[in-house]
């Protein structure tokens, strides 16, 4: 559970909060949901924003139960020691400024474990969404899902978003 006080630009925990009590992306789903479902005499135009898994990675709890720390993997070709084969200015300057700011055990899972956890609260907020749509609209509604979340989450010990951006894209109809 996150301890107050801990957060210090980008940082992960579970919160005691209901997806209601959290808000963010809980009251986008819902307004958009709502919209949704609404009676319309036109066509309109409608975005949906998503803020996670945005840094930090702060969602309820119960995201963060679905990925226990011991079912967490290191992707493959992790190495604790990464930054040996740097130069000296870029082994001081390299290190994660969150593995610095918040040391801890399993610095390395728990992040991933936040990673994760806010992925899967933004499918959450998503599926409301697909949820309110399915209500009628679906197969009169073109769909567009696009994204830019490319984290580089392990090498080099970074965590975060120092990779290139990729912009994937989904067009579907039903």
């Amino acid at each position: 559970m996150l301890e107050l006080g801990q957060y210090k630009e980008t940082d992960w925990g579970g919160l005691d909060a209901t997806d209601q009590e959290f808000g963010g992306d809980f009251l986008v789903s819902n307004w958009i949901s709502k919209h949704l479902k609404k009676q319309h005499d036109k066509p309109f135009f409608l975005a949906c924003g998503i803020y996670r898994p945005h840094e930090p990675w702060f969602v309820p709890q119960k995201y963060f139960d679905k990925f226990p720390l011991e079912s967490i993997k290191l992707p493959l070709g992790y190495k604790k020691n990464d930054l040996d084969d740097l130069t000296s200015i870029w082994q001081k300057n390299g290190t994660e400024p969150l593995l610095q700011a918040h040391p801890r055990p399993q610095a390395m899972e728990t992040s991933i474990q936040g990673y994760l956890a806010s992925i899967n609260f933004a499918d959450a907020m998503l599926g409301r969404v697909l949820d309110a749509l399915e209500s009628g609209r679906i197969k009169t509604t073109p769909l567009w899902f696009f994204g830019q979340i490319t984290d580089g989450i392990s090498e080099k010990n970074n965590i975060g978003k120092n990779t290139p951006d990729g912009v994937p894209l989904l067009a579907c109809r039903s």
